[in-house]
Protein backbone atom coordinates (compact mmCIF):
# COMPACT_ATOMS: atom_id res chain seq x y z
CA UNK A 1 0.00 0.00 0.00
CA UNK A 2 0.80 3.88 -0.04
CA UNK A 3 2.69 6.23 -2.48
CA UNK A 4 4.58 4.10 -5.22
CA UNK A 5 7.41 6.64 -4.29
CA UNK A 6 8.38 4.49 -1.19
CA UNK A 7 9.55 1.90 -3.30
CA UNK A 8 12.21 3.83 -5.31
CA UNK A 9 14.01 5.02 -1.86
CA UNK A 10 11.42 7.67 -0.77
CA UNK A 11 10.22 7.05 3.45
CA UNK A 12 6.61 7.72 3.81
CA UNK A 13 7.53 8.84 7.81
CA UNK A 14 11.15 10.13 9.18
CA UNK A 15 12.18 9.64 12.38
CA UNK A 16 13.80 13.95 14.32
CA UNK A 17 16.68 13.80 15.77
CA UNK A 18 16.77 16.95 18.02
CA UNK A 19 19.96 18.29 19.77
CA UNK A 20 20.62 21.55 22.06
CA UNK A 21 23.90 23.04 21.46
CA UNK A 22 24.82 25.09 24.57
CA UNK A 23 27.71 27.85 24.05
CA UNK A 24 28.42 29.18 27.10
CA UNK A 25 31.97 28.42 28.77
CA UNK A 26 32.75 25.17 27.00
CA UNK A 27 30.26 24.61 23.99
CA UNK A 28 28.47 21.06 24.67
CA UNK A 29 25.60 19.26 22.68
CA UNK A 30 22.53 17.69 24.64
CA UNK A 31 20.24 15.32 22.57
CA UNK A 32 16.65 16.32 23.49
CA UNK A 33 14.79 14.06 20.63
CA UNK A 34 12.91 12.09 24.05
CA UNK A 35 13.04 14.57 26.57
CA UNK A 36 9.38 15.41 27.70
CA UNK A 37 10.33 18.99 27.64
CA UNK A 38 10.84 19.07 23.85
CA UNK A 39 7.64 20.17 21.24
CA UNK A 40 7.19 20.04 17.94
CA UNK A 41 4.03 21.33 16.22
CA UNK A 42 3.09 21.59 12.37
CA UNK A 43 2.39 24.94 11.58
CA UNK A 44 2.00 25.92 8.19
CA UNK A 45 1.91 24.10 4.95
CA UNK A 46 2.93 26.23 2.08
CA UNK A 47 1.28 24.30 -0.57
CA UNK A 48 -2.11 22.68 -0.02
CA UNK A 49 -3.30 23.95 2.97
CA UNK A 50 -2.60 21.84 6.48
CA UNK A 51 -2.77 18.02 6.62
CA UNK A 52 0.76 17.64 4.65
CA UNK A 53 2.04 15.40 7.57
CA UNK A 54 1.36 14.16 11.00
CA UNK A 55 3.31 14.45 14.24
CA UNK A 56 3.70 12.14 16.78
CA UNK A 57 5.60 10.49 19.36
CA UNK A 58 6.87 6.97 18.68
CA UNK A 59 7.40 3.60 20.98
CA UNK A 60 11.07 5.20 22.15
CA UNK A 61 9.79 8.58 22.84
CA UNK A 62 11.12 10.33 19.50
CA UNK A 63 9.05 12.49 16.91
CA UNK A 64 8.18 10.79 14.37
CA UNK A 65 6.90 13.06 11.18
CA UNK A 66 4.46 10.92 8.68
CA UNK A 67 3.41 12.35 5.51
CA UNK A 68 -0.74 12.18 5.10
CA UNK A 69 -2.30 9.58 3.09
CA UNK A 70 -4.28 11.16 0.21
CA UNK A 71 -1.63 12.29 -1.59
CA UNK A 72 -1.46 15.77 -1.26
CA UNK A 73 1.74 17.53 -1.33
CA UNK A 74 3.69 20.55 -0.53
CA UNK A 75 6.23 21.65 2.43
CA UNK A 76 5.16 21.33 5.81
CA UNK A 77 6.77 24.02 8.40
CA UNK A 78 7.69 22.17 11.85
CA UNK A 79 8.09 24.64 14.56
CA UNK A 80 10.74 22.74 17.11
CA UNK A 81 10.90 24.83 21.03
CA UNK A 82 11.36 23.67 24.59
CA UNK A 83 9.86 24.35 27.74
CA UNK A 84 12.65 24.93 29.78
CA UNK A 85 14.85 26.79 27.42
CA UNK A 86 13.60 29.90 25.21
CA UNK A 87 15.00 28.67 22.00
CA UNK A 88 13.14 27.69 19.08
CA UNK A 89 13.94 26.37 15.54
CA UNK A 90 11.49 25.89 11.91
CA UNK A 91 12.29 22.32 9.84
CA UNK A 92 11.09 22.11 6.79
CA UNK A 93 10.11 18.88 5.40
CA UNK A 94 8.90 18.48 1.49
CA UNK A 95 6.08 15.94 1.00
CA UNK A 96 5.82 14.24 -2.71
CA UNK A 97 3.50 12.23 -4.39
CA UNK A 98 3.61 9.86 -7.47
CA UNK A 99 1.59 11.64 -10.72
CA UNK A 100 2.08 9.15 -13.47
CA UNK A 101 3.91 6.58 -14.82
CA UNK A 102 5.17 7.14 -18.36
CA UNK A 103 6.01 4.58 -20.82
CA UNK A 104 8.47 4.96 -23.76
CA UNK A 105 10.96 3.19 -25.88
CA UNK A 106 14.22 3.98 -27.70
CA UNK A 107 16.36 1.84 -30.53
CA UNK A 108 18.23 -1.43 -29.48
CA UNK A 109 21.29 -1.15 -29.92
CA UNK A 110 22.10 2.14 -28.73
CA UNK A 111 24.32 5.01 -30.17
CA UNK A 112 25.04 8.32 -29.82
CA UNK A 113 21.53 10.27 -29.52
CA UNK A 114 19.04 7.14 -29.82
CA UNK A 115 18.13 7.75 -26.12
CA UNK A 116 16.18 11.11 -27.46
CA UNK A 117 14.59 8.91 -30.20
CA UNK A 118 11.29 7.50 -29.48
CA UNK A 119 10.48 4.32 -31.30
CA UNK A 120 7.15 3.73 -32.30
CA UNK A 121 7.48 1.54 -35.29
CA UNK A 122 9.57 -1.70 -35.43
CA UNK A 123 10.56 -2.50 -39.29
CA UNK A 124 12.94 -5.16 -41.15
CA UNK A 125 16.15 -4.83 -41.02
CA UNK A 126 16.92 -5.00 -44.72
CA UNK A 127 17.32 -8.75 -45.92
CA UNK A 128 18.84 -10.13 -42.88
CA UNK A 129 15.32 -11.84 -41.82
CA UNK A 130 15.82 -9.59 -38.38
CA UNK A 131 13.33 -7.44 -37.04
CA UNK A 132 14.23 -4.09 -35.39
CA UNK A 133 14.39 -3.87 -31.48
CA UNK A 134 13.32 -1.08 -28.68
CA UNK A 135 14.09 -1.05 -24.89
CA UNK A 136 11.21 -0.37 -23.46
CA UNK A 137 11.83 2.84 -20.47
CA UNK A 138 9.49 3.40 -17.52
CA UNK A 139 9.55 6.03 -15.38
CA UNK A 140 7.40 7.42 -12.35
CA UNK A 141 6.42 11.13 -12.60
CA UNK A 142 6.78 12.75 -9.01
CA UNK A 143 4.43 16.04 -7.85
CA UNK A 144 8.31 17.50 -8.19
CA UNK A 145 8.74 17.35 -11.79
CA UNK A 146 11.25 14.70 -11.45
CA UNK A 147 10.91 11.34 -12.96
CA UNK A 148 12.59 8.31 -11.87
CA UNK A 149 13.69 5.84 -13.69
CA UNK A 150 11.96 2.08 -12.60
CA UNK A 151 12.71 -0.39 -15.72
CA UNK A 152 14.81 -2.45 -13.88
CA UNK A 153 12.87 -2.31 -10.58
CA UNK A 154 11.83 -5.80 -9.78
CA UNK A 155 8.01 -4.58 -8.76
CA UNK A 156 7.71 -3.40 -13.00
CA UNK A 157 5.14 -5.72 -14.70
CA UNK A 158 5.19 -5.74 -18.42
CA UNK A 159 2.61 -7.05 -20.79
CA UNK A 160 2.56 -7.48 -24.54
CA UNK A 161 -1.00 -6.88 -26.17
CA UNK A 162 -1.56 -7.59 -30.18
CA UNK A 163 -5.08 -6.09 -31.83
CA UNK A 164 -7.38 -8.24 -33.00
CA UNK A 165 -5.62 -7.94 -36.57
CA UNK A 166 -2.37 -9.05 -35.76
CA UNK A 167 -2.23 -11.89 -33.83
CA UNK A 168 -0.21 -13.59 -35.64
CA UNK A 169 2.85 -11.54 -33.93
CA UNK A 170 1.77 -13.25 -30.64
CA UNK A 171 3.66 -15.76 -30.78
CA UNK A 172 7.01 -13.66 -32.42
CA UNK A 173 6.79 -10.86 -29.22
CA UNK A 174 9.23 -11.19 -25.96
CA UNK A 175 10.34 -8.78 -23.52
CA UNK A 176 13.11 -9.80 -21.99
CA UNK A 177 14.35 -8.54 -18.08
CA UNK A 178 17.32 -10.97 -17.85
CA UNK A 179 19.98 -8.61 -18.67
CA UNK A 180 21.23 -5.07 -19.21
CA UNK A 181 19.44 -3.54 -20.84
CA UNK A 182 16.10 -4.12 -19.16
CA UNK A 183 12.99 -4.78 -21.03
CA UNK A 184 14.51 -5.41 -24.89
CA UNK A 185 11.39 -5.77 -26.95
CA UNK A 186 11.71 -8.47 -29.35
CA UNK A 187 10.20 -9.64 -32.49
CA UNK A 188 11.81 -13.25 -33.44
CA UNK A 189 10.96 -13.22 -37.51
CA UNK A 190 9.69 -11.22 -40.08
CA UNK A 191 6.53 -11.56 -41.96
CA UNK A 192 4.06 -10.13 -39.55
CA UNK A 193 2.60 -6.93 -39.24
CA UNK A 194 -0.01 -5.02 -37.33
CA UNK A 195 -0.44 -3.19 -34.25
CA UNK A 196 0.71 -4.08 -30.63
CA UNK A 197 1.02 -2.48 -27.28
CA UNK A 198 3.25 -2.69 -24.30
CA UNK A 199 1.34 -1.98 -21.13
CA UNK A 200 3.23 -1.25 -18.03
CA UNK A 201 1.85 -1.66 -14.22
CA UNK A 202 4.00 -0.17 -10.92
CA UNK A 203 2.63 -0.20 -7.99
CA UNK A 204 -1.16 0.51 -8.87
CA UNK A 205 0.37 3.01 -11.49
CA UNK A 206 -0.23 2.01 -15.58
CA UNK A 207 0.48 3.18 -18.57
CA UNK A 208 0.67 1.87 -21.71
CA UNK A 209 3.42 2.33 -25.60
CA UNK A 210 1.75 2.10 -29.05
CA UNK A 211 3.61 0.19 -31.82
CA UNK A 212 3.22 -0.93 -35.44
CA UNK A 213 5.10 -3.49 -36.97
CA UNK A 214 5.99 -3.02 -40.65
Amino acid sequence: GGDPAVNIGYQSSIQLTIQLIYEKGNQRTVEVSTDPRTIVEDVLSTVGGSGLVTVSRGDAGKWIISANSVGRTGVAILNVRFSHVDVTTNVSIAVIATRDLILSATPYPSYPGSSSHLQTELRPIGASGSMQKAVIVAELKLSTERQVDVSSNALLQLRTRVSGSSMGLMSLLSVSKQSTPFNVLTISATGETGNISISAQFVGTNSSQPFVIR
